[in-house]
């Protein structure tokens, strides 16, 4: 899958590399045909038509700069669109609701013992190991974020 991937992507690379090249080199003829009858049948002088000449080498260097760049773009739209995924997804728990029961008061204590924990997506990496911890709360109002 990723050797297809792979050939098919430097295959459009080639491509367009080639086409690029025969584009530039067709344009110079072209412009080396026109300067020439410029040159003869009007007035138009070799000073001129060197100017024109070097104008039109630093656009075809600034053109072919430009597709070097072509995978950063796509790169950064591909971030870019998992970034935008990430801000617009609504989460199942509305953190600013005021709904439910608020308690007055809150006794109890929270207490972790020997918690493991690691993220589906890096199962061979354990974030937490043998994590134990209370936590107190005597009689406290609790607060709202």
């Amino acid at each position: 899958m990723a050797e297809k991937a792979g050939i098919k992507k430097y295959a459009l690379t080639g491509a367009s590399i080639g086409f690029l090249y025969l584009t530039i080199f067709w344009l110079f003829g072209l412009q080396f045909w026109y300067g020439a009858k410029l040159i003869v049948e009007d007035d138009y002088t070799v000073g001129q038509k060197l100017t024109v000449f070097f104008a039109v080498i630093q656009g075809a260097v600034g053109l072919s700069q430009l597709g070097q760049n072509a995978e950063y773009i796509a790169t950064a739209q591909t971030a870019a669109h998992t970034v935008y995924e990430i801000i617009d997804r609504v989460p199942p728990i509305d953190t600013q609701s005021n709904e439910g029961k608020i308690l007055d008061k809150v006794n109890g204590i929270v207490e972790f013992k020997n918690v493991h924990f690691t993220y589906p997506t890096r199962e061979d990496q354990e974030v937490l190991t043998d994590v134990s911890f209370q936590v107190r709360n005597v009689g406290q109002k609790p607060q709202l974020w």
